[in-house]
């Protein structure tokens, strides 16, 4: 926590100026991280160093990817959308570099380290175009009609029916044009783009 805060400051010790939507710096390229070893009764934090010079800290679970430039210890009552959410990643991203953590995130164990950037990894959203001619921001969720021409960034304190509020839509069209996000909006993921309009 000292090393994030140390590249952090305006975000205070007891992380009051976090900002949701917001990006942490959590790597230095040039700077060798030295995370503090700690001792409880159940588990030890200590440190190797991969051959690309990378140090990792451990403990680790099994399916981290071995290009992994920044690390996060999981804390109780964390959940992959935070995680996602306070290192600027998506938790598309987070399952991909950390296997076995599942897609449902129920794999997040607390004290132990996951990969939150990857070497080589632009964690900028980008575009794809559809049939439709319109530029689709990703990520999205499975699900999204075909014919949207206007698109939502999901935010951490966004609800389904909030976006829908917003966007001056029923929430009954929210739902029909992203089916991803489930019947009552429990499948709403932060940091991928909803559908909010459609041609």
């Amino acid at each position: 926590m000292a090393q994030f805060n140390r590249y952090n400051p305006e975000i205070k010790a007891d992380c009051s100026g976090l900002l949701v939507n917001h990006y942490v710096c959590v790597s230095i390229i040039g700077v060798d991280p030295k995370p503090t070893t700690t001792t409880t009764t159940t588990t030890t934090s200590t440190s190797t160093t991969a051959a690309s010079g990378i140090v990792t800290p451990t403990p680790t679970r099994a399916g981290m990817v071995s290009n992994c430039d920044a690390f996060y210890k999981v804390k109780s009552g964390d959940d992959c959308g935070k995680i996602a959410t306070s290192c600027g990643i998506t938790t598309e991203q987070l399952s991909k570099w950390n296997t076995d953590i599942g897609s449902t995130c129920s794999g997040l164990r607390p004290d132990y380290y996951i990969c939150v950037s990857a070497v080589g990894v632009d964690t900028e959203p980008t575009t794809t175009t559809k049939g439709n001619e319109v530029a689709t921001p990703t990520p999205t969720q499975s699900g999204m009609v075909g014919t949207c021409n206007t698109f939502y960034r999901v935010g951490g304190d966004d609800t389904c029916e909030i976006i829908a509020k917003a966007a001056g839509i029923t929430l009954a069209n929210f739902y029909d044009w992203n089916k991803g996000v489930g019947s009552d909006c429990g499948s709403l993921w932060i940091l991928y783009y909803v559908c909010i309009g459609v041609m």
